[in-house]
């Protein structure tokens, strides 16, 4: 679904996707809504996805999602295992959004 959408894949962070728009490549005209056409689509997915396919009376995957726009810092963090992240009040808006 990223890369339908051309949603750049940042981080896994426990069971947090990051992903971000309009940084890998110029977007700025349509960024805000590639963001929310991949959220409705990784909702529409979970949504369609058995928790236990043998029993499907436990339902279907349940998620939940948050996204922003605005800007970030992006740098390369650690020593020996670096990794390429992003931070700002942006970022924090998401994941307050997403966990409330």
């Amino acid at each position: 679904l990223a890369s339908k959408h051309a949603v750049y894949k940042i981080d896994t962070i426990g069971d947090c996707y990051i992903g971000v728009a309009n940084l890998v490549e110029e977007q700025s005209t349509d960024h805000v809504a590639r963001i929310a056409a991949f959220s409705l689509a990784v909702l529409k997915a979970a949504g369609e996805t058995l928790v236990d396919e043998r029993d499907p009376s436990k339902g279907s995957v349940c998620i939940r999602l948050g996204f922003d726009a605005g800007p970030v810092v992006g740098h390369m963090v650690g020593r020996r295992n670096k990794k390429y992240t992003i931070f700002g009040n942006t970022v924090n808006t998401a994941s307050r959004m997403e966990s409330t």
